[in-house]
């Protein structure tokens, strides 16, 4: 094996495991310390290759920087581009959250470049054990392609078919069997094949999945031990025309992760982002964060928020003087143009003084009256603007927006505190943040809410469960919310913030599976939630059920089914009640038990439910889980 004497080194605790980075063993397997292993850089995602002459067994450790791909692949992915898992546990790194593996890879009796960086991670050499065993012909990788995909993720767009395609000399024989399976989560999600012959001359056709995000490709040939891996990743879908409210229902997250060092897991910060990015989408994220040029999340087809902010105009110069402070955020907004059709808003302050409504209504105002300017220079209406109100009560919010003429009403609740994070007292404020939410949702419901909701922990707000998060989230859905962000993603060093995740797909806890869950709920519901109009509570016998009364645009009813208790899972009758009349939220109303034999169907899923004898089903929901369910035929009951 051709390599520099200097990166060579004997492998054993306390050894750096990298030339430039702090990295050290921690634990070595008893059979490995002492070995000669190779040093290299975790710098760059250029091909890093060595020369290798066999035949014999290159052995190696596996240094992941994408932990979210390979959560996707097969259970213990045990053949990877030719190398073969011998030992999931063979070393630790301190300051590294997993194992480091340790794999083989046969090498033919001729010289063998040998690529150490793969799409996931790179390779760290620890032996060469000569005269090991013979490599077939056709047991090196594959040098495989997906025509048309975007980024070296591979990003494709949803709703088409895809190709995968072998280079024309590969060691392929024409009549080979080429097996393709897709994998999500670790599980098998599709699987295709075709000929050697298709797959190195017009390659072989197969069908996308529907829901955004990545997957991992996997490749067999009859006769080869090796399975060749790619990575795939779905997009959002395209956009129409032009990003708007109408019909949407943005879901995205404040805080990315800012100054934690497990960014040096990659090689380079860049790369840490793309993969936040991604696994934003894996949580059912569709808008982001973004400047106006912003080539990845434009490749991921994201919904953008650019920021026209400036603390000094929205606060000291509208305090002294509020027209010349519209003046220059006006002037602020005009360097922004021409927007870019995926601009779904923009966003002028965080946080803005109750008493400033006035000087955001003369924005509104000014950037209403240049629409026509903005529309010549963007080709595309004037995205809507954005402020984020901070938690007040419902009246001020209300009264604010409805001073400023606000186009879209956005607001924080964070509702889960030190001194009231648990039992009781926790249900009681996360029902006041219920009761707060319905009283915001449904006022001027032509103007859509989007609410920002706890998932993070800092000073006063305690970390809030996998359970609080849900119960948050269905109790809001539930009261006709248009927006969902959740605040925040990652840590924030700097504002001491806890965010769900240390790094791309490294969970801190069940915050995390809670909103991957919730993500593919609201892609299921994604056509439905925009029509959505909140209706009313509808009381019920069983206190830990809250059930909530909506229509869609057509007028037909549903009910929204959650379960109060975070902590455990709730079984119970829910009583099935529909208003005789259309009164406004809110309003009090005469209400009419659902009849024996009218029945629901759960959305989605279109599982029929029917009422019994008592006018109840009976609805069983895990912690702060809920079932949306639509009525299908309602009878009333005799009066």
């Amino acid at each position: 094996m051709r390599v520099k004497r200097s990166m060579l080194y004997r492998l054993q605790r306390g050894e750096p495991v990298f030339a430039d980075r702090e990295f050290v063993f921690s634990q070595i397997a008893a059979k490995l310390e002492g070995q000669t292993a190779v040093r290299n850089e975790l710098a760059g995602l250029e091909p890093l290759e060595v020369a290798v002459k066999g035949p014999g067994r290159l052995l190696a450790l596996l240094w992941v920087w994408d932990f979210g791909f390979m959560s996707d692949g097969p259970p213990q992915a045990s053949n990877i581009n030719g190398w073969r898992l011998l030992d999931p546990q063979a070393a630790r790194v301190e300051g590294y959250p997993q194992p480091l593996g340790l794999y083989a890879r046969q090498i033919p009796a001729e010289e063998t470049a040998v690529n150490l960086k793969e799409y996931f991670g790179q390779w760290i050499i620890v032996e060469f054990v000569r005269g090991t065993g013979e490599s077939q012909d056709k047991d090196g990788p594959m040098a495989l392609m997906l025509p048309g995909a975007k980024t070296r993720h591979n990003i494709l767009d949803p709703g088409r078919e895809a190709t995968l395609r072998a280079a024309p000399d590969s060691r392929l024989h024409d009549a080979d069997r080429v097996t393709c399976e897709l994998f999500d989560e670790g599980e098998c999600v599709s699987r295709f094949g075709g000929s050697g012959q298709a797959l190195k001359d017009q390659g072989i056709n197969f069908t996308l999945p529907e829901r955004p995000g990545r997957y991992w490709l996997q490749i067999e040939v009859p006769g080869s031990s090796t399975k060749t891996v790619l990575p795939l990743t779905v997009a959002l879908p395209p956009i129409e025309n032009y990003a708007s409210m109408e019909g949407f229902f943005p879901v995205n997250t404040w805080v990315t992760i800012s100054g934690t060092p497990e960014q040096s897991f990659s090689p380079h910060e860049k790369l840490t982002g793309e993969l936040a990015t991604i696994d934003q989408v894996e949580l059912g994220v569709n808008t982001f964060w973004a400047g106006i040029d912003a080539p990845f999340i434009e490749a991921l087809n994201g919904r953008k928020i650019v920021s026209a902010r400036s603390t000094y105009i929205n606060r000291t110069i509208a305090a002294e003087d509020p027209k010349r402070a519209a003046g220059m955020m006006l002037s602020e907004l005009r360097a922004l143009l021409p927007y870019p059709p995926d601009v779904l808003a923009i966003s002028i302050a965080d946080e803005p003084l109750m008493a400033r409504a006035g000087y955001f209504k003369l924005v509104e105002e000014g950037y209403r009256n240049e629409a026509s300017t903005i529309a010549k220079s963007s080709g595309r209406p004037a995205p809507p603007l954005l402020y984020c109100l901070d938690g007040q009560p419902a009246d001020e919010c209300n009264s604010f927006w409805a001073v400023a003429g606000s186009a879209i009403r956005q607001s924080r609740i964070y509702p889960i505190r030190k001194n009231t994070s648990g039992g009781l007292a926790g249900l009681t404020q996360i029902i006041n943040y219920g009761i707060k939410v319905a009283q915001i949702a449904p006022r001027q419901e032509e103007i859509p809410y989007w609410l920002i909701l706890q998932a993070f922990g800092q000073e006063r707000w305690a970390v809030p469960t996998g359970g609080q998060v849900r119960l948050m989230v269905n109790m809001a859905l539930a009261r006709g919310i248009k927006g969902l962000s959740y605040f925040g993603y990652g840590h924030h060093m700097r504002f001491g913030i806890y965010g769900m995740v240390d790094y791309p797909f490294l969970p801190n806890d069940d915050r995390y599976a809670a909103v991957k869950t919730l993500g593919r709920k609201l892609w299921e519901l994604r056509d439905l939630l925009p029509q959505l109009h909140y209706r009313r509570s509808v009381a019920q016998r069983d206190k830990l059920f809250d059930v909530q009364h909506l229509t869609d645009a057509e007028g037909a009813d549903y009910l929204w089914v959650t379960n109060l208790d975070y902590d455990y899972a709730h079984t119970g009758p829910v009583q099935v009640y529909i208003p005789k009349d259309s009164g406004g939220p809110l309003d009090p109303i005469e209400q009419d038990i659902a009849a024996p034999g009218s029945w629901l169907v759960t959305i989605p899923g279109r599982e029929r439910t029917t009422v019994n004898a008592q006018g109840e089903i009976t609805v069983s929901l895990e912690s702060g889980a809920a079932q949306l369910f639509k009525v299908a035929e309602q009878r009333h009951a005799r009066e």
